[in-house]
């Protein structure tokens, strides 16, 4: 019961991180990708978050696996956008760069665990 709430938490997190990409921007991301790519991200990134959410609460593992199948991808594109403005851009925060793409691949573990589990239950 302990991790379930660990899991929320993270959720909650991405979630409020997608809105507030929304709203305030996200630098690096801006900075490689192209105009229009953000508000779109951000959005995915908030329906897998609250889906994640649901997921979890209601032990809907398939819900849960799915949502985090397009929340990565997402973060990825945040990583790879950190990767690139601390290598062309920003190259003072490198430090930072590194703490947020090790908060990002959280999820990742998450969605290992999921796979067997979802395997066995068809």
């Amino acid at each position: 019961m302990t991790s379930r709430w660990v899991y929320l938490g993270k959720y909650l997190f991405f979630a409020l991180f997608g809105v507030v990409a929304a709203i305030r921007g996200a630098p690096s991301l801006d900075l490689s990708t192209p105009d229009g790519y953000r508000p779109i991200w951000a959005v995915f990134i908030v329906i897998a978050s609250l889906g994640c959410l649901y997921g979890c609460l209601r032990d809907n593992e398939r819900l849960e696996w799915l949502s985090l199948l397009v929340m990565l991808p997402c973060l990825g594109a945040y990583v790879y956008a950190i990767a690139y403005a601390a290598a062309y851009g920003a190259r003072e925060k490198q430090a930072l760069a590194i703490i947020i793409t090790l908060v990002l691949f959280l999820p990742t573990g998450r969605w290992f665990d999921l796979m067997p589990r979802l395997k066995v239950r068809k």
